[in-house]
């Protein structure tokens, strides 16, 4: 009995431990994509797939067995059929048996069709503006208006209901209800949905106005404009700007309807006349604005960042605009060195840098630096490229694995290193074999062999690319030393203290008995010493006078099945 409960009591984390879970990318899936399930078990089990309860037809889904703990079921092409309860069944090694299971969805997207997304009509009419929606599972409609999250249909404004067929009828239609209706079609319980928004115009003319007519600033980066046309009519007035001829249009910004325009770092051509105008097929109405502007060096790059490959080359050009005529100046802003035309293959050619057969230290900064009498201005170019080779390399062996250790940082192109490619190869193979290791100051190959001789190599990877691979290094791993085993020096001491805590505990439970019930082996040594009459329901057998049989408290221990 004493065995039995230490055997119950070593294999006990065994059972509890038997865990399976099963891993999706969603519990959604639209009809015809690919659904790829993964039951993971955390120590060795023979799995089966189950769905509803029910043996899996594998005419239309693959099964397959990864490993000892990892089971991969895939159906290459949903249908709307293939809902439902998918349920990963294992068996053990030690003998317990457990499942757990996923729920899957497969929907068909809500579709719109022969729906047009734009509606005119008169004020006052009766409007109906029709949405058709198919989709599976059925999908529900709701109205909105202009992004709002509450539904259009209220109890307070009756002139406006949802019909049977899901169009959307206002009665008695009014200025106020033009804007952009949107038709929501969800399939209920998911969080699948779709929408079509359709512009709702009720007819008027344009009208406009601009509250300031001239305004004076100070150019600089600091400083900056906004001119705000007001406009009023149905359908919305499409609106149109018109500025300077010499203006640059690359710094204006605009919010969403056009009515406000920003001019952002003002500069000397941005002086002169700007005319905002309003039209819609009813008519057209126009405003104008003068802005006079004061002068200082504003730059614009050709662009602000490129990507080269190494060997190719590069250029972008600093355009200036400032009165007077701003000097033009670039700079390598990791060395600070300035740039001229004699400055051999990374040179600057007035207001443009040039690169002639871009290399990985190439990679960084660039700052176009503009200056005149009225001030400063600067923009930086970013240039990436590949990262260099790992040059200098300090490599150590263990016994299944080599690490890496760079000396010398690798220079990086300009973009961070995002991770190493570690290759190596047994002496005399020729394929390489290749893994991905994160950037740190040591890497390594795990999963050699002791005592074989590799030829290794690395290269560093960063967001544009991969650079060239190190020179190749030969390394031979150290012997496996097997040091004296003493597992069985351990399991007998385990036997041990098992056998002392069972011993400790009996005794325990034993003395509680005999002092509260009047019970147990104390209290049958005590009738036997003393002349005592010992209860025989107390946690004691007697036969022919021989205690038979010792009863325990009850096990709390969890069932499991076998």
């Amino acid at each position: 009995m004493i065995l039995g409960l230490c055997t119950v009591l070593l294999l006990t984390p065994i059972l509890t431990d038997a865990q399976i879970d099963i891993h999706a990318t969603s519990q959604d899936y639209e009809v015809g994509s690919k659904i790829l399930l993964l039951c993971k078990v955390n120590t060795e089990a023979e799995c089966t797939w189950l769905k509803d309860d029910e043996e899996i037809d594998e005419d239309w889904v693959e099964s397959k067995k990864l490993d000892e703990t990892l089971y991969q079921l895939t159906i290459k092409s949903a249908v709307m059929d293939d809902m439902g309860r998918y349920t990963c069944n294992c068996k053990f090694d030690s003998g317990l048996k457990n499942s757990t299971d996923l729920m899957i969805y497969v929907y068909q997207r809500p579709t719109f069709a022969k729906t047009a997304t734009y509606y005119e009509f008169l004020e006052g009419d009766v409007a109906v503006v029709p949405c058709s929606v198919t989709g599976q599972p059925q999908v529900e409609v709701k109205w909105k208006k202009n992004l709002a999250e509450s539904n259009v249909t209220t109890d307070s404004d009756a002139r406006i209901k949802v019909l049977e067929d899901s169009s959307l009828q206002i009665n008695g239609i009014q200025r106020e209800d033009h804007g952009a209706y949107s038709c929501v079609a969800r399939i209920p319980g998911r969080p699948i949905s779709e929408t079509l928004v359709i512009s709702v115009v009720v007819t008027a003319s344009p009208k406009v106005w601009i509250q300031e007519s001239e305004k004076s600033v100070l150019e600089g980066p600091e400083n900056n404009v906004s001119i705000v046309c007001l406009v009023t009519g149905e359908p919305t007035p499409n609106i149109t700007w018109s500025s300077p001829m010499l203006s640059n249009t690359s710094h204006y910004t605009f919010n969403s309807d056009k009515s406000e325009l920003t001019i952002t770092s003002v500069d000397f051509s941005d002086n002169g006349e700007y005319i905002c105008t309003a039209r819609n097929k009813i008519g057209a109405q126009s405003a104008s604005f003068k802005l006079n502007v004061l002068v200082h060096p504003i730059i614009n790059l050709t662009t602000e960042s490129m990507e080269v490959k190494p060997g190719h080359p590069a250029s972008v050009t600093c355009q200036v605009i400032g009165q007077p005529t701003p000097t033009i100046t670039w700079i390598k802003k990791n060395t600070n060195e300035k740039l001229t035309t004699s400055s051999g293959r990374v040179k600057a050619v007035g207001s443009t840098l040039r690169i002639e057969k871009v290399e990985p230290s190439d990679g960084g900064l660039y700052t176009c630096m503009a200056h005149n009498t009225a001030g400063n201005d600067s923009k930086d170019f970013t240039l990436e490229t590949w990262p260099d080779t790992p040059a200098q390399v300090t490599i150590n062996a263990g016994t299944t694995s080599v690490t890496f250790s760079p000396t010398v940082p690798v220079v990086n192109g300009g973009s961070s290193i995002t991770n190493y490619i570690l290759e190596w190869k047994e002496e005399g193979a020729d394929e390489w074999i290749r893994t991905l290791a994160p950037f740190e100051e040591t890497v390594s190959i795990p999963s050699l062999k002791p005592s074989t001789s590799y030829s290794v190599r690395m290269a560093a990877h960063n967001r544009i690319g991969q650079g060239e691979f190190s020179s190749e290094y030969s390394i031979r791993t150290l012997p496996n030393v097997v040091e004296p085993s003493k597992s069985g020096m351990g399991k007998a001491g385990m036997v041990g203290i098992v056998m002392l805590i069972f011993v400790v505990m009996l005794v325990a439970v034993d003395a509680t008995c005999c002092y509260t019930n009047n019970c147990g082996v104390l209290m049958f040594l005590a009738v036997k010493l003393l002349g005592r009459k010992a209860p025989k329901d107390k946690g004691l057998e007697q036969v022919n006078g021989e205690i038979s049989t010792i009863i325990l408290p009850p096990s709390s221990k969890p069932s499991t099945e076998a």
